[in-house]
């Protein structure tokens, strides 16, 4: 398990202030990988999703939920949805969609906060509009959001807010570093002219989704979500934290 440990560490560049932290964090790693194992043996092929190694199996699952969760799930669900923003109303929905077979999602990033689902709905709506695929800057939004340095954004509608006033640099211009930093202003490439948030079960949900990617938040207290390695996560996502965020409009800033 030690060798494991030592090439998880180089994978991710991880450094300890001490022996006696990193062997903390070797027992946290270790045990992280029994359940991790566990889990991929005990009935797999009845599972949609593995579990393995991944950013956080050096974390205990309370430091994992106190540093990268926080989504306030307060924004009340919007009632209608008008024609003219999510298209013909009268056309038959689908039973599902995947929007990456049309080409207007961006590779995976680490969505560890709002920001990464707010951007991310910018992102296929502006696909959608122009048809070109780019990626817009997180980092602007942790800088800019909460320009007192704690750099959480733990609000879709607060992200959105932000997008529609001040618009949004591209992930070029303004990369992720991961940290908060000092905010940076300029002329940025678009904005947004509107949103809407339904809660979980929305008949309206699907209507939306056929639309354009939609932003959401889910409960990732639940039991080895933070152990997430791929395929379709089925675990417990709680009722009491989701709530859907919908980008509405897209304005060009010329």
């Amino acid at each position: 398990m030690i060798d494991k440990f030592e090439q998880w560490i180089a994978r991710h560049s991880r450094e300890y202030k001490s022996v006696t932290e990193k062997e903390k964090r070797f027992r946290i790693f270790e045990e992280n990988m029994k359940s991790i194992e566990k889990f991929n043996n005990d009935g797999a092929a009845n599972k949609s999703y593995k579990q393995g190694p991944n950013a956080f199996t050096d974390m205990t699952i309370q430091e994992f939920q106190a540093t990268y969760t926080g989504y306030k799930a307060h924004y009340k669900s919007s009632s209608t949805i008008n024609s003219t923003l999510f298209g013909n109303n009268n056309k038959a929905l689908k039973k599902s969609i995947d929007w990456r077979q049309h080409g207007v999602v961006t590779p995976v990033k680490q969505q560890a906060i709002a920001a990464f689902s707010t951007v991310g709905a910018v992102e296929g709506v502006y696909k959608i509009t122009t048809g070109k695929l780019v990626s817009f800057s997180e980092q602007e939004l942790v800088d800019c959001l909460h320009p007192d340095g704690c750099g959480r954004v733990g609000d879709m509608k607060e992200a959105f807010k932000y997008i529609s006033e001040k618009g949004i640099f591209t992930e070029q211009q303004y990369p992720y570093v991961g940290k908060a930093g000092k905010c940076r202003t300029g002329p940025n490439l678009v904005k947004i002219s509107g949103y809407s948030g339904f809660s979980n079960g929305s008949n309206l949900l699907m209507e939306a989704l056929k639309a354009q990617p939609i932003s959401l938040g889910i409960n990732s207290r639940a039991k080895g979500f933070n152990h997430y390695s791929s395929g379709v996560y089925n675990g417990g996502c709680g009722t009491n934290l989701l709530e859907i965020t919908i980008l509405r409009l897209l304005t060009i800033v010329s």
